[in-house]
């Protein structure tokens, strides 16, 4: 079946303005979408936050369960070992400043890791 009519002619012209404009509206509908539920958006954030908090201290052995980084995270306390949980402060204080910090940056990096290890290590 052929859609096409040769006789259509739009009473426009599809110049770079009318394309700019169609690129704008669309940007402002995309951004309107994000807008709708910010709440589902902000709890979205917040546990992704807290798995990547979990999931990156249980690759250096911490003993804290999902649950128990979640409870902490949210500002209370837990029961485990100090070191465990002294790295989710840490873990979770890293992750806050990442945005700061630039990644080919060695300053940047020590300091990120000297956020990770404050209380963890003696300092000499």
């Amino acid at each position: 079946m052929n859609t096409q009519n040769s006789d259509f002619s739009p009473k426009f012209s599809y110049t770079a303005e009318l394309l700019a404009l169609c690129v704008e509206i669309t940007r402002l509908l995309e951004q309107l979408r994000g807008q709708q539920n910010p709440a589902s958006n902000l709890r979205l954030r917040k546990a992704s936050r807290i798995k990547t908090v979990y999931g990156s201290c249980k690759i250096e052995g911490n003993e804290l369960t999902l649950e128990e980084v979640t409870t902490h995270l949210n500002g209370h306390r837990v029961l485990g070992p100090r070191k465990d949980v002294q790295e989710v402060l840490n873990a979770a204080k890293a992750y806050d400043g990442l945005p700061k910090l630039e990644s080919t940056s060695i300053g940047s990096q020590l300091k990120a890791h000297r956020t990770l290890m404050a209380g963890l290590i003696q300092e000499e």
